[in-house]
């Protein structure tokens, strides 16, 4: 059986399952979000923090940002993730509202992107 774990209507991560349920048992997922969110993280912290889930070796990462998160902050997760392989990572940016001009540039890596709070898009923020 498969189930998607997800985040309001964004999925997050899909689990296929190879046994079936038995007696009633669940199971813990791994879908953690990791929070970028707080006061004062630092740009070294952000790329350390989205590093680690690349070598943790996920694929699927989600991402809590502030809602104002700017160009800066994507700039940290871009350096967190050049090393991953061309559209190998599932990404998903909870709580940021809006993606400025030229704010996911060269995001080579990205297989998929879900924002589910972002309420504006700026032009060319997907440039290249």
């Amino acid at each position: 059986s498969e189930v998607t774990v997800k985040y309001r209507e964004a999925p997050l991560k899909t689990y296929t399952f190879s046994q079936a349920t038995e007696n009633a048992k669940s199971y813990a997922l791994d879908a953690s979000i990791i929070s970028l969110a707080g006061e004062g993280i630092a740009y070294d912290q952000i790329v350390g923090n989205v590093k680690k889930e690349l070598d943790a070796g996920k694929t699927y990462i989600n991402l809590m940002l502030a809602p104002d998160a700017d160009e800066e902050t994507l700039d940290a997760i871009h350096i967190g993730l050049q090393e991953a392989k061309y559209w190998s990572i599932n990404l998903t940016l909870i709580g940021c509202k809006k993606i400025p001009n030229g704010g996911f540039s060269h995001f080579d890596m990205l297989k998929s992107i879900a924002l589910p709070d972002v309420t504006e898009i700026e032009e060319r923020a997907f440039s290249d």
